[in-house]
């Protein structure tokens, strides 16, 4: 299917980066930032609710109003700049600035997968949806291939440079 293959690739990255945030946000806001755990569990909390509206709102904007490659270009977007925010974060960053950033981060980069199944069931022949979605599975190899490289980009250099790191992959 033409323009699939940017597609898949950009779904492998924002898997990647989708784990990243729900492996190691909570750790770097609570050993890098000094919050408690309650209080990183909130924010934490904020980024999955966001990602709920993001997969309405972005299949949605996909299905009505842009093209789905615009659509994933502004997600991967808004991820790297939630990304750098969080690299960039210090003990200081009022809690209200850590929960926008967690939004903003859940929004893209949990909620972008609806996007990327309704195209493919959009773009598949009479019978080939469920045979196409499921091998729509391959990106998620970004699943383990991301919080990998984050992991081993932390322990080298630290939790900023890793999120960092997720931002330029996406």
């Amino acid at each position: 299917m033409p323009g699939m293959p940017t597609l898949l690739l950009a779904s492998l990255t924002f898997n990647g980066m989708q784990l990243c945030l729900r492996s190691f946000f909570v750790v770097y806001l609570v050993t890098g930032q000094r919050l408690g755990l309650v209080t990183a569990g909130v924010a934490f909390s904020v980024s999955q609710a966001a990602g709920m509206i993001g997969q309405v709102g972005w299949a949605a904007l996909s299905d009505r109003l842009l093209p789905v490659h615009a659509v994933m270009a502004i997600v991967g977007i808004l991820m790297s700049a939630a990304a750098l925010c969080t690299a960039a974060m210090t003990p200081y960053w009022p809690l209200g600035a850590i929960y926008g950033v967690a939004a903003v981060y859940g929004l893209s980069a949990a909620g972008y997968l609806p996007v990327l199944l309704g195209e493919i069931a959009k773009r598949a022949r009479p019978g080939q949806v469920g045979a196409l979605t499921s091998a729509q599975l391959f990106p998620l190899s970004g699943c383990i291939l991301g919080p990998f490289a984050f992991g081993g980009v932390a322990a080298i250099m630290g939790m900023p440079a890793a999120f960092v790191l997720a931002a330029a992959s996406t």
